[in-house]
């Protein structure tokens, strides 16, 4: 029996719809009344979990605070502590008075780094450097699990994961797809970074596979992709299956890079400019794992979805 975290978000409506295709029995864990099958009104070191998880012996925990409205509030970092950090702390003490066997948990990228030099991607052998708060608090949420795999009759598994994007994507990744459907000019062109993204039916596929495999207890995954794009590929990659030209054109970097500054857009601008790539090679092997969904597939279906929501969108 398998319990959900964070169910109704992006990436739980997937792991939802993957378990329900298996016919598999799990529960919903969510924040939205109606949606799932138990409610969590907050996410801090007094949530309930114990009720939800009666009976469940793997429990996925996608839920997590990952953007905050206003980035610049002096209690950014107790914010995403309570939220990412003391929840997670909770529902191991929960998890393991209710018979748990093994917590999942969905990390990010960002615990290594905001970016990575040419030749030289994130891999497990690189020490952590989490360099802004929802980073620390994901990073403290590992250190927590680790910890209890030492001491506590429970397994654990740890991914780390770059952008995730498919149907339902939200934020930057949706606003991207806008602007070059809209065929808005973009000062892209010849920018040779490279950059790891993850298909999410790709991700919920590998969740499943770790709550199976025991070469997955105790263990940290690092989950992309196998091949980075540069983010001239990437626009190229949304283009096609849109039907639309990609309207790229020169701009200098540093022209880029001053711009953000300018603007108070430099977090954004440095996602377009910088390389974020993984080593994704271990993950693959440990778990003789291969990724059900190409490149171009994981394009398509993204693009066809959007599509449909801009049609109903206008009717």
């Amino acid at each position: 029996m398998y319990a959900i975290t964070g169910a109704n978000g992006f990436i739980g409506k997937h792991l939802v719809s993957y378990l329900e295709n298996k016919k598999l029995k799990f529960v919903k864990i969510g924040r939205r009344k109606g949606k799932v099958d138990f409610l969590i009104n907050d996410l801090n070191k007094e949530t309930d979990w114990s009720r939800a998880l009666k009976g469940i012996e793997v429990v996925f925990h996608l839920a997590a605070r990952v953007h905050m409205v206003n980035e610049n509030r002096k209690d950014l970092y107790y914010e995403y502590e309570r939220n990412n950090s003391e929840a997670t702390k909770k529902l191991i003490y929960d998890a393991c008075n209710s018979g748990v066997k093994r917590i999942i948990f969905l990390s990010t990228i960002k615990v290594n780094g905001e970016k990575t030099f040419p030749g030289y991607p994130f891999s497990l052998d690189c020490e952590p450097n989490p360099q802004d708060a929802y980073a620390i608090s994901k990073l403290n949420a590992e250190k927590a699990l680790l910890n209890a795999a030492k001491n506590l009759n429970i397994d654990i598994t740890i991914i780390r994961v770059p952008l995730v994007f498919g149907p339902g994507v939200k934020a930057n990744f949706y606003k991207l797809i806008n602007l070059i459907n809209k065929g808005i000019p973009l000062p892209f062109k010849g920018i040779k970074n490279k950059r790891s993204y993850l298909y999410v039916e790709n991700l919920v596929d590998f969740l499943f596979k770790c709550s199976k495999e025991k070469k997955a207890v105790n263990k940290i995954f690092l989950l992309a992709d196998q091949k980075s794009l540069s983010t001239e590929s990437l626009i190229q990659k949304i283009s096609y299956p849109l039907g639309k030209k990609s309207n790229l054109f020169y701009m200098p970097i540093w022209v880029l890079r001053i711009a953000g500054i300018l603007l108070k857009r430099s977090n954004q601008i440095n996602k377009f400019i910088d390389s974020l790539e993984i080593d994704t090679a271990s993950s693959y092997k440990t778990l003789n794992w291969e990724a059900p969904y190409n490149s171009d597939l994981a394009f398509k279906k993204t693009i066809d979805w959007y599509l449909n929501k801009i049609k109903i969108e206008r009717r």
